[in-house]
């Protein structure tokens, strides 16, 4: 069985929308590291970590890390986890990373 990418694997190149256009993996490749991040507008444990990983970003970015954030539960039709949603979260929490709608989760899956 296919357990996804481990820490340190090639990732495989995929694209896909940012709450504002499209945004590939492989624009990252100047990157020392990216930080790939599940994560998901009404998610408690998501919230719960949003302090951190701004910090870790402000700690790191200037080091060559990138940062995508990923929501796998984005939905057109959940209010909570549509693309205005997703927009005004973005505005609100003052986030600095991409942040792309996984609709059919696809993505989430390749990663496991």
């Amino acid at each position: 069985s296919y357990s996804g990418y481990h820490i340190g694997d090639a990732v495989s190149d995929f694209a896909l929308p940012n709450i504002s256009d499209l945004n590939k993996v492989s624009l990252y490749n100047q990157s020392e590291i990216v930080v790939v991040l599940f994560t998901s507008n009404d998610c408690a444990y998501s919230r719960l970590y949003e302090a951190r990983i701004k910090a870790l970003q402000a700690e790191f970015s200037s080091q060559g890390v990138s940062f995508l954030m990923i929501n796998s539960n984005y939905s057109g039709t959940n209010t909570h986890e549509n693309a205005d949603a997703m927009r005004k979260h973005m505005q609100d929490s003052k986030w600095l990373i991409p942040y792309l709608c996984d609709s059919l989760g696809t993505v989430s899956r390749t990663f496991g």
